[in-house]
C-alpha cells in the first residue's frame, strides 16, 4: 500500500491543524477541502489511505438532532464532523531524521535506575505491612527523582 500525493498533502495539513490547536483536529470536508485545494472525493480516499497506513485515528462526532426516531421516542443524531489524532507507526520511526528520535538515555542512568530498583525491592520484603504503604510513596519519590543515582542526594 503507498500514500498518494493528495494523502501525504492531507497529513501536512492535518498535522499542522494538531500543531496550532494542542492536538485537537476536527475539520469537516469542506474546510480541509478548501485548505489543501483537493477534492472531497480526493479528501476521503486519502482518509482512508492514512488511516490504513496507521498514520491517523479518526473518531466520528456527533450532535443530537431535535427530531424523533419514527414516534419510538428514541432521539436522533447527525455526524457533525470527524476528530482526527495524528499517529506515527513504528515502520515509519526509522525513516526519521537523528534529530527527531528520542534521545536513548547514558548507561550510567540505566544502571543506576535497575541497581535502585533491586535494592528498593529487596528492601521492601523486609517491611512489615503497616509500613509498606509508606515505603511505597518514598520509594516512588526517590526512584522517579530526576537526579537519582547521580550523587546528587
Amino acid at each position: 500500500m503507498s500514500l498518494t500525493a493528495g494523502a501525504v498533502r492531507m497529513f501536512e495539513e492535518i498535522c499542522t491543524l494538531a500543531r496550532l490547536n494542542r492536538g485537537r483536529v476536527f475539520p469537516s470536508y469542506d474546510w480541509l477541502a478548501e485548505a489543501t485545494g483537493l477534492a472531497c472525493a480526493t479528501i476521503a480516499c486519502a482518509l482512508v489511505l492514512l488511516e490504513n497506513a496507521g498514520f491517523l485515528l479518526r473518531q466520528r462526532r456527533f450532535a443530537r438532532d431535535g427530531a424523533q426516531d419514527g414516534g419510538q421516542g428514541r432521539p436522533r443524531y447527525r455526524q457533525t464532523s470527524n476528530a482526527y489524532r495524528v499517529l506515527l507507526p513504528a515502520s515509519a520511526r526509522a525513516y526519521l531524521p537523528r534529530w527527531l528520535r528520542p534521545a536513548p538515555l547514558p548507561d550510567n542512568h540505566i544502571h543506576a535506575r535497575s541497581t535502585g530498583v533491586r535494592t528498593m525491592r529487596r528492601c521492601s520484603r523486609r517491611l512489615a505491612a503497616a509500613n509498606w504503604r509508606r515505603f511505597r510513596w518514598v520509594a516512588r519519590l526517590v526512584v522517579c527523582s530526576p537526579g537519582w543515582g547521580h550523587g546528587s542526594m
